[in-house]
């Protein structure tokens, strides 16, 4: 944890968004909120997707977001 709360500081120091790999589990997505990373990446959110597949996710993605903005 101090090493992941080192790399966002220095992240925030240099006006850059934090990217965390390797996110697989809820704990780890929360743990890595706490410390401040902005965004996620990892089998938590989604397997490895072919094109067609991260096309489709992505599109799917949209739709829900804008979805969630009308309510």
């Amino acid at each position: 944890a101090d090493i992941i709360r080192t790399i966002v500081a220095l992240g925030r120091s240099q006006k850059v968004e934090v990217i965390a790999e390797y996110v697989e589990t809820l704990e780890q997505r929360m743990m890595l909120a706490d410390l401040g990373c902005d965004i996620f990446q990892g089998y938590f959110h989604s397997p490895a997707l072919s094109e067609g597949h991260c096309i489709a996710y992505f599109a799917k993605s949209q739709t829900v977001q804008a979805e969630a903005h009308r309510v």
